[in-house]
């Protein structure tokens, strides 16, 4: 198989539920023979620390998700 018969897909969400979403929308006219290859990540965007030194430090972080799937050209 070729580059030439290979489409890719790539999504970014800021929630998994989101890229879920998104990939169904994406992927309804495919069959599951189609799909070659799926690939995903969780990437930190940002972490913010909050509290001080009586309440304990909290930290929280900003995440994106993506996912990269590899198709048979249509």
């Amino acid at each position: 198989m070729s580059v030439s018969e290979v489409d890719v897909i790539s999504v970014r969400a800021p929630s998994l539920a989101k890229l879920e979403k998104e990939l169904v929308r994406l992927l309804a006219d495919c069959s599951a023979d189609a799909v070659l290859g799926v690939s995903h990540t969780t990437a930190s965007l940002a972490t913010t620390q909050s509290g001080g030194i009586w309440t304990g430090a909290r930290h929280t972080n900003k995440l994106e998700y993506s996912a990269l799937v590899l198709l048979r050209a249509r």
